[in-house]
């Protein structure tokens, strides 16, 4: 399975081990990782007339149930959880259930969305499918799963905005995307400044980076980027030397698409 959701180190090299031989403590650290930038989406609130035909709204991060599902696919293993619906006191919950490794029996959070409005996938707000995939969303929570989106923070960004029918402006779409600004204004540090897309193309040399080549370069499977790893594996202290690794990558692709072994030489060059 290709892994998406996962950024953290440690939380990769877990996820290379079959789910039934992970521990406890090593699923619940993968789940609790942080989120991708790629899976962070923003939705405009509080809209403003800023002056001169400009409109500002306040960006709330949140990730769509997608993000939630792949994550427990990758972590727990697909037919290591599942989730239910049940009604109480006129209240939806979803309920997450986990089997934990070498037991048959299941660990269940419960939450629900209809505390107040819930963003859905399409942006809206409340009814249907929408309690639904909030309540989902929360009980993903629950398990850590996205809850360091709330410490994101909010800026207030340059927006389209239409009069609805009550007469206020709405959010209609972002002319400056969050994500960029607070690249710009030295906030990529809150937003995950690793995952950050780098203008200059820099690519680190981390478990992330190696896996991206392995499996959107190359289109190897997990057995073959592992053994791959497992070559440049420091026995006595059990870290990799990625540096290697991926340099190892870099040598199945074209001359002209070895970004990596391209960026090293342009940084010895530089400063010799």
């Amino acid at each position: 399975m290709k892994v998406e959701t996962l950024v953290d180190r440690r939380a990769l090299e877990i996820v290379q081990t079959p789910p039934e031989e992970r521990t406890w403590g090593e699923i619940q650290h993968a789940l609790q990782s942080e989120t991708p930038v790629s899976f962070i989406e923003w939705f405009g609130t509080d809209v403003r007339d800023a002056g001169a035909g400009n409109y500002t709204a306040l960006a709330i991060p949140y990730a769509d149930a997608r993000f939630f599902q792949k994550r427990l696919d990758e972590v727990v293993g697909m037919f290591r959880w599942e989730s239910e619906v049940r009604f109480e006191g006129g209240l939806l919950m979803v309920g997450i259930g986990i089997t934990p490794p070498k037991t048959a029996k299941v660990i269940w959070k419960w939450d629900t969305g209809q505390e107040k409005a819930e963003i859905d996938d399409g942006g809206g707000f409340g009814g249907g499918k929408g309690v639904f995939t909030g309540s989902f969303k929360r009980a993903c929570y629950q398990w850590g799963i996205g809850r360091d989106l709330y410490d994101l923070p909010k800026p207030r960004c340059r927006c389209r905005a239409y009069k609805g029918k009550s007469g206020k402006q709405q959010f209609g779409g972002w002319v400056d995307q969050p994500s960029a600004k607070m690249a710009e204004s030295g906030e990529t540090g809150k937003v995950h400044a690793s995952q950050v897309d780098d203008p200059t193309d820099h690519i680190p040399p981390n478990a992330n980076s190696f896996y991206t080549i392995a499996y959107t370069r190359l289109k190897y499977d997990r057995e073959t980027a592992t053994a791959i790893l497992q070559n440049f594996k420091d026995e006595e202290s059990g870290e990799y030397n990625y540096d290697g690794a991926i340099k190892r990558l870099e040598t199945e692709l074209p001359a002209d698409q070895r970004a990596y072994t391209a960026q090293e030489s342009k940084g010895a060059s530089n400063g010799s």
